[in-house]
């Protein structure tokens, strides 16, 4: 079986450290602290800047000293001279790092690797697996281990290359995602460990720049060597297939919020706002009385939607205040039943935001409008509602603005759920007549749009009703704004169903 492993590589974004203060005075020793920043996907090892953190974290303890006495009694001490026995520490070590005029010719991992050589070259010992990894490669590295009271010595030159480094660092990390084909990813000129591995393929740094991660096939027969090398390497291990699924749900849930967040939400608010606006000029046109009651149930549908995605206050017929008042209220606690499509199985419970949806108010505010669309489907033999649901249909067909507005949002959920399973607007859409609204309103024209509706036969998943079990729900049509979506499990166990 082949193993498939997955390179990672960290992104580091602001794993940073911060030095307190900074004396200049030469030939003067004074006590320095450089403060560590919380680190978001690994330690960055030391750095000096001359900014403030209110986050208190483990502190390195830096000295200024520009002869570097300091540093020379470390190699004194009785174990670090016998481990280092035969080397000789050049204390002027740091001047010879070639520091270019312009950091720009560098990549950020470079520059993040010439900042910790400083550090490197004055003895100090790396917690970051990496750092230490590489710089272990060098012979004139000489970490100083098992001295608690071991300080770090800068000089006023070193200080000043880490502060100009690290500024240049921090311009880059301004641009930590990038726009690739619509989506918002990290940018990969910030990974940190390239040098880690000696050859990089150019299909893994394309991935890397477009996906954010590469997935390689290792040819391996035993999963062991991979273990064994990487753990050498402190490369990160490959990945097996559960933690594979976890993490592709976790990137499939960012991928769903922000798609709801920057997309759906304004998709739903454009559609239903335009429709509201075409539903005003009806009014004001309308003389039929018929006609007017069909207008003002679709309009006191659509402020409905719009309060549950906009918690602003929207205008409704007057003869539905008492009703939107008592219906807005159930939509704000998310408890109750409905008032205005009446349907015993219809719990506003189910309006309260879950998963992603808690995340901000934006979003919140979408789910409730989502499912309060999603559960109020409209009863095919209440003709009060039929109307009313067709004028929404006819608006929505007959201008062209509204309809690709529809189509591009039903499409989407399409896409990511699967195909509907009941009846919805799509339907009446679908056999709605070619003629003026007034026309379809018509007696004989609903009867016949509603026999071709319960005609199509739609619905797979079955609801299942005991015999002595009494409700008004067993032999109801209804259709749904939005419709159930089809699942195959879901059509089988309807059918498993036995009382």
């Amino acid at each position: 079986m082949e193993t498939i492993r997955v390179n990672f590589f960290s992104l580091c974004l602001l794993s940073v450290l911060f030095f307190v203060g900074c004396s200049k005075q030469k030939d003067e020793v004074k006590e320095k602290k450089l403060k560590e920043d919380k680190p978001v996907a690994e330690t960055s090892g030391p750095q000096v800047t001359l900014e403030y953190q209110d986050i208190e974290r483990p502190v390195i303890n830096i000295i200024y000293d520009e002869s570097k006495e300091t540093l020379k009694k470390y190699y004194d001490i009785p174990h670090i001279k016998e481990f280092y026995d035969g080397l000789k520490m050049s204390y002027s070590d740091t001047d010879s790092i070639y520091f270019p005029n312009e950091l720009s010719s560098l990549s950020y991992d470079e520059l993040r690797l010439l900042r910790n050589e400083i550090f490197a070259r004055n003895g100090y010992l790396f917690n970051d697996g990496f750092l230490r990894g590489y710089f272990n490669c060098f012979k004139w590295y000489m970490p100083i281990f098992d001295v608690d009271s071991f300080k770090v010595s800068l000089n006023h030159q070193e200080q000043k290359r880490i502060n100009i480094i690290l500024n240049e660092e921090k311009e880059r990390k301004k641009q930590q995602t990038v726009k690739y084909d619509g989506l918002h990813i990290y940018n990969a000129d910030l990974v940190i460990n390239f040098k880690q591995f000696i050859n990089i393929p150019s299909v893994v740094r394309n991935n890397l720049k477009e996906k954010n991660f590469s997935i390689i096939p290792a040819k391996r027969p035993m999963p062991f060597y991979v273990y064994d090398k990487n753990a050498y390497q402190y490369i990160p291990h490959y990945i097996t297939t559960d933690l594979y699924l976890f993490i592709l749900h976790k990137y499939f849930s960012r991928f769903i919020e922000k798609l709801d967040e920057n997309y759906m939400y304004n998709a739903l608010f454009g559609l239903l706002n335009k429709t509201d606006q075409e539903l005003k000029k009806l009014v004001l046109e309308t003389t039929s009385t018929t006609f007017l009651e069909a207008l003002e149930w679709a309009q006191m549908y659509n402020a409905l939607a719009i309060y549950a995605l906009v918690n602003n206050q929207v205008s409704v017929p007057g003869k539905y205040s008492s009703m939107f008042e008592c219906e807005k209220q159930n939509i704000d606690k998310c408890t109750g039943n409905p008032s205005f499509i009446i349907d015993e199985f219809v719990d506003y419970t189910e309006l309260k935001p879950r998963g992603h949806y808690t995340k901000s108010k934006l979003l919140q505010n979408y789910f409730k409008c989502f499912k309060w669309i999603s559960l109020n489907g409209i009863d095919l033999d209440d003709d009060e509602q039929f109307r009313g649901i067709i004028v929404f249909a006819y608006l929505i067909k007959n201008n062209r603005e509204i309809y690709n507005l529809y189509q591009h949002y039903i499409k989407t959920i399409e896409k990511l759920a699967g195909q509907e399973d009941n009846l919805s607007l799509s339907d009446i859409i679908t056999v709605l007549p070619g003629e003026n609204l007034a026309n379809i309103l018509s007696f004989n024209q609903i009867n016949d749009i509603r026999d071709q509706l319960k005609m199509l036969n739609k619905e797979k998943i079955k609801k299942v009703f005991g015999v002595s079990f009494k409700t008004s729900e067993r032999n109801k049509f209804r259709l749904y704004f939005l419709s159930s979506t089809y699942s195959i499990s879901g059509e089988i166990f309807s059918k498993l169903v036995h009382i």
